[in-house]
């Protein structure tokens, strides 16, 4: 049976380990975990608790925390893991956490879509960053410059980011109490998930998401309505200073994904007339063929209709005929706005900042022709994709 056990915790200010145990299939394994966090505070066990339920999901029958666990958050990780969940004892200390205020947590790694969120986000918004070390340290070099509240942890380089996407909101987690957080943004943008392509009336727009809705915070959506190229269009115009800094913490020269935002930026900047330096690099050796990776094949039909086949062709190969059939026909004008499925998420005291902010840079909401474009993209795109069609 699939267990995880969390043991023999250190916690002192600004600081937080445990040994993790797992056991899968007669195998165990051991390891231990630790949190640095640069403001020296002790979170409530709750938060610990809840935050180390990001690294389980459902992957586990049975979790173990040596930790005292009030019961209302520990009914809350039992429903959120699916799993057996048990605890030392009870917290009993009055859970000060769900006096959260209307302050934003934003998750910020400094790549394109965090960056973008941080520009039309409220000026007290807080920051939050993990530093995940080893192969993430070109994050750290761009994000470290906004001197974020930060977490350095291993448990990624040990592998314990596979079980939930949740994970990346660990750091918001521990700091939600200190920091008086009623709200925390990802930077998720259009093309990141197909749960995005779903219909207004089928998606998910809730604001409490588990486990973060346990620590009372709630989750909302700044620009999970916005394409790559509106995300470029926010930063040329607003930090176009961190724009080629931002693209370099995105990936290794020579990847699909970095040459596919490079050649999007360049034509975006020349579009706006927006005077912006951008490094060029080489195309990728290696191909993505069309179907195959349905992050790229999206933004695959804007690069077809304004940067043309030649250069598409660099990145993406074998790309159907009734796919540029399709984008002869289409204006595809609404990768450069933003969908507004997602706006009711936002509170209502930062809607007029938000869409003013947007409106300087260029970016303006779906009109019906977007809408009807939009509709006909994702129907092309589920033809490729079973990710869509199992969703929409």
């Amino acid at each position: 049976m699939e267990t995880i056990e969390f043991r023999k915790f250190t916690i002192k200010k600004g600081y937080i380990e445990t040994t993790v145990t797992t056991s899968k299939f007669l195998t165990k394994q051991k390891d231990i975990i630790k949190f640095g966090l640069n403001k020296k505070i002790i979170p409530n066990s709750d938060l610990i608790a809840v935050a180390l339920s990001t690294l389980c999901g459902t992957q586990y029958k049975n979790i173990y925390m040596d930790l005292l666990v009030s019961t209302e958050a520990l009914e809350g990780i039992k429903k959120f893991t699916q799993a057996n969940v048990t605890v030392k004892g009870e917290n009993l200390s009055p859970p000060t956490y769900k006096n959260g205020t209307n302050n934003i947590i934003l998750n910020f790694s400094g790549g394109f879509d965090s960056l973008a969120a941080l520009c039309i986000m409220p000026d007290n918004t807080k920051l939050v960053s993990i530093d995940f070390g080893h192969w993430f340290t070109r994050e750290k070099e761009i994000f470290s410059k906004f001197a974020p509240y930060t977490v350095k942890t291993n448990f990624r380089q040990l592998k314990y980011d596979r079980a939930s996407w949740t994970f990346m909101g660990a750091g918001a987690i521990l700091y939600s109490e200190y920091l008086g957080a009623g709200y925390q943004v990802f930077g998720t943008n259009l093309e990141s998930t197909p749960w995005n392509y779903i219909s207004p009336d089928r998606i998910n727009k809730s604001v409490l998401v588990p486990p973060f809705s346990i620590a009372n915070i709630k989750d909302i959506k700044y620009i999970q309505g916005l394409a790559l190229p509106s995300i470029i269009m926010i930063i040329s115009r607003y930090r176009p200073d961190l724009l080629n800094e931002s693209l370099k913490s995105l990936s290794e020269p020579g990847t699909e994904k970095r040459y596919r935002k490079e050649i999007v930026a360049k034509f975006i900047c020349k579009k706006y007339n927006r005077n912006v330096f951008i490094e060029s690099t080489e195309p990728p050796k290696q191909k993505v063929k069309f179907g195959s990776y349905l992050t790229a094949d999206f933004i695959t039909l804007y690069q077809l209709k304004y940067l043309g086949k030649e250069v598409t062709e660099r990145t993406i190969c074998d790309i159907p005929k009734d796919v540029e059939d399709v984008v002869s026909k289409l204006k595809l004008a609404f990768y450069e706005k933003i969908n507004t499925n997602f706006l009711e998420t936002i509170p209502c005291q930062y809607k007029d900042e938000f869409h003013a902010k947007l409106a300087n840079a260029d970016v303006y909401p779906y009109n019906e022709q977007d809408w009807e474009e939009f509709r006909e993209v994702i129907k092309l795109l589920s033809k490729y994709h079973t990710s869509i069609t199992n969703v929409i």
